[in-house]
């Protein structure tokens, strides 16, 4: 659309009265000359206007790069951490421990042959007296996959008891079974009672008592003659003579119990001695970009790996490699002592309850120091060790539930505590001056023009600030500043905590002959250097909600006219 300069109707025609008044009277005016040659049919006008160009708040949050903001942790009062936490392994002590196995069917057997034989009872005084009341005491051997292994008692899990009763000869009256060492999960003694009821002879007949659930069943294998793995088993055996005929020496009776099925939950006893060495892992720590530029120092990084135990028995962690590798895949090892020291892991009291152990690397550990290895920006550390329970004492006894876990992780914190020296900040923003300006039909009626920038720091360090302008391809064309705009630091409370923000501002003026250099800009980069006190004594600490803030203004001065 054409634009035109236009005055009010009423304007023109008060204007108009007021020059057809005066004119009437030849003492104001000589009309003795050539209206052609004096006067312009055209208005010129010098304006300037004022428009705001740039108004930004740039957060600490804000400069995290990609790689490392996802691992950004804000604390309830907004104090900053970097945090990477990788699950690394998990034991289970059937990881150490050889488990029970399936054992078989456990025969005791009452009879007239052999009297020496342990499992069998010598029926052969029946025959002399109206009734006998025997009693077998067994001893059973409960069998482990590894012999070394002591176990003084069992908790099962699930699984299921049968017991067995055959005779092959004619017999009347009962037989009790009872378990001196198993509890049932009320605390009772476990026991059972068959009735025997046979008018038949010189055949086999079998009773079976109903299956019995083994969950939750302790059972005591702990014998003090034979020591443990030892199952104990009483059973008594009632018989009335008058219904049973004359025994002879091939007739037995023989009872069965066995254990199916079953799952073992726990034990106690004693594991021995063992070391279990693990394999080395890679744990990814990702921070592939520098978490920061410039001449920093982390105040109070740490690496720390977790050993989280449900175990009821005493442990010690060793490190064979514990070391981080950067991007050129060079290797620093940062085990220290502990690559050579048994740490003692803490053992938990009761079932279900964790323990934990800290193995902490910090700047005082390691050399380098921890804080200058993260700033390398590594890739991945690399860990292996070994577990060894009952490190002090091979023989001792100690609660083994066998699905307890023991857990490792590693935690690396950054805290945002730091010394910094002449770190510098950048950050980006589009200006397109030939737009803003250049495409403008009086452009180049340009007299001069004012950048005003107003800087707003919050936080506890000192910034000198610079804004670049750039072609779209980064060139740099020109400079805001002859010299950087500076700002105090902001103040801090008593916790170093910002309470203020410190503002300063600054006008540069352009002239014609600079404003035509700036017609190709397409960005402006603000760029910003912070130090904080003596480097690396003095350091800050940083909080997301600190910024800093940029705005800018421009005031243009241009000719112009209704002639072009």
């Amino acid at each position: 659309m054409k634009k035109k300069l236009l005055f009010p109707f009423a304007t023109i025609f008060l204007l108009w009265g007021i020059f057809f008044q005066i004119s009437c009277k030849d003492s104001f005016f000589d009309y003795d000359f050539d209206l052609s040659d004096e006067l312009s049919d055209s208005i010129s006008v010098s304006p300037t206007f004022i428009a705001p160009l740039i108004h930004g708040k740039l957060s600490l949050e804000d400069l995290l790069t990609d790689s490392t903001s996802k691992y950004l942790q804000i604390d309830a009062d907004k104090f900053m951490h970097i945090k990477y936490d990788s699950l690394y392994r998990r034991f289970l002590i059937s990881d150490f421990v050889n488990t029970i196995p399936k054992q078989d069917s456990m025969v005791y057997v009452y009879t007239t042959d052999d009297q020496n034989d342990t499992n069998k009872i010598f029926l052969g005084a029946l025959n002399n007296l109206d009734y006998v009341d025997m009693e077998s005491e067994s001893v059973y051997r409960f069998r482990t996959k590894d012999p070394n292994q002591q176990i003084d008692s069992i908790i099962f899990e699930a699984g299921t008891l049968y017991i067995n009763v055959d005779c092959d000869f004619k017999y009347f009256g009962k037989i009790t079974f009872t378990f001196p060492t198993v509890t049932k999960p009320n605390g009772d003694t476990l026991s059972f009672e068959v009735n025997l009821d046979s008018t038949q002879a010189g055949q086999s007949q079998h009773i079976a008592l109903p299956a019995t659930s083994l969950e939750g069943l302790k059972i005591g294998l702990f014998d003090k003659e034979q020591g443990p793995n030892r199952l104990h088993v009483t059973a008594k055996l009632h018989i009335k003579k008058g219904q049973t005929e004359n025994i002879t020496t091939s007739q037995t009776m023989r009872y069965t119990i066995k254990a199916d099925n079953f799952k073992v939950d726990a034990f106690w006893g004693s594991v021995g001695q063992q070391i279990y060495n693990f394999a080395p892992a890679r744990v990814n720590i990702n921070l592939t970009q520098k978490v920061m530029d410039g001449n920093l120092f982390l105040k109070d990084p740490k690496i720390t790996l977790h050993l989280a135990s449900q175990w009821m028995m005493p442990n010690a962690f060793i490190l064979n490699d514990f070391s981080i590798f950067q991007k050129d895949e060079s290797r620093i090892d940062i085990g220290g002592h502990y690559t050579t020291d048994w740490t003692l892991i803490e053992s938990a009291s009761q079932v279900g309850q964790t323990k934990v152990t800290d193995i902490v690397f910090d700047n005082s550990k390691t050399t380098p120091p921890i804080g200058s290895l993260l700033l390398t920006a590594p890739k991945y550390l690399i860990m292996s060790g070994s577990v060894k329970t009952n490190p002090y004492d091979a023989t001792a006894k100690n609660y083994i539930p066998l699905n307890a876990p023991l857990d490792m992780w590693i935690n690396i914190d950054i805290p945002l505590d730091l010394a910094l020296e002449n770190y510098v900040l950048a950050d980006t923003l589009d200006l397109n001056m030939d737009s803003l300006i250049f495409q403008q039909k009086y452009v180049g009626n340009l007299n001069w023009l004012v950048l005003k920038t107003f800087l707003e720091n919050g936080f506890p360090v000192a910034i000198k600030t610079q804004a670049y302008f750039t072609d779209e391809n980064f060139n740099v064309i020109d400079s805001l500043f002859s010299t950087p705009l500076s700002v105090e630091p902001a103040p801090v409370n008593n916790i170093g905590r910002v309470t203020d923000l410190k503002r300063n501002n600054i006008e540069v003026k352009k002239e014609k002959s600079v404003i035509d250099k700036l017609k190709p800009v397409k960005k402006v980069i603000f760029q910003s250097r912070f130090d904080a006190g003596k480097f690396p004594t003095e350091t800050v600490r940083f909080y997301s909600d600190y910024k800093v803030g940029v705005s800018m203004g421009i005031k243009v001065n241009f000719n112009a006219s209704t002639k072009n």
